[in-house]
């Protein structure tokens, strides 16, 4: 082998360490920050978990008419059974929102707003899927995001006995 080639071969095997030893710190760092963001407990030392969190944007306008054809209190309700009957807890509430139409009609109509954690992706859509059939509404945003929660039981680290 010549002294060329054995100088070639020397650097090439000198920048696989160091990128093997780059590549081991990033690691590092990034599992250190994904700790940091998610501990174990919270500040009060209640068990955190990290979840994925969905948020459902329902318009109440019928497809067709464009009008509201049931009331929030009644949309409410089935929307809460469809959601009990998949196994899934929620948060609800009534918003107004406003959007524009591809032909730019703006659109203003009251919503429900649905945060549902622990639930997976098939779920969601099962949700989603028997929804827009009840309601004759389509399509209905799903936001999805990864949330780190906790069931708070109060500050562990104080008296509470006062």
């Amino acid at each position: 082998m010549s002294k060329k080639a054995h100088i070639t071969l020397s650097l090439y095997c000198l920048f696989l360490t160091f990128a093997v030893i780059g590549l081991f710190l990033f690691c590092a760092v990034i599992l250190a920050r994904i700790d940091m963001y998610h501990p174990n407990t919270d500040d009060f030392g209640n068990s955190t978990q990290l979840s994925e969190q969905f948020t459902l944007y329902i318009g109440l306008n019928d497809d067709e008419t464009n009008e509201q054809i049931m009331i929030e209190e009644d949309a409410l309700k089935l929307v809460n059974q469809i959601c009990l009957k998949n196994n899934c807890g929620y948060s609800s509430t009534v918003v107004n929102g406003g959007y524009f139409t591809t032909s730019g009609n703006i659109i203003q109509e009251k919503s429900l707003m649905y945060v549902i954690d622990f639930a997976t992706e098939e779920q969601i859509v099962q949700i989603v899927n028997e929804v827009m059939q009840k309601l004759n509404n389509k399509p209905i945003l799903v936001e999805r995001k990864m949330a780190v929660s906790s069931f708070f039981y109060g500050n562990k680290n104080t008296d509470q006995t006062k």
